[in-house]
């Protein structure tokens, strides 16, 4: 996995569900393993800097959903 320095660097707090440490870094062995939240002055604003925190996640098969929170904040 990459990037989870530089999401928390963005403010966001990144949960860990199904993740592993290891002396290389964090890895995972698949499924929903990562929240990404973020707090700001609106939930809008707080909704698009935890997508964009979790836009830099990376790792093997890494998917998000796209639609949390859209109904309301976007």
């Amino acid at each position: 996995m990459s990037g989870l320095e530089e999401a928390e660097a963005m403010g966001a707090t990144v949960y860990h569900a199904v993740t592993k440490r290891t002396d290389a870094g964090y890895v995972t062995a698949g499924g929903r393993v990562l929240g990404v939240t973020c707090t700001a002055p609106t939930a809008g604003e707080a909704l698009r800097n935890a997508y964009r925190a979790a836009e830099g996640i990376r790792f093997e098969g890494v998917h998000f959903r796209r639609d949390i929170g859209a109904r309301n904040h976007r």
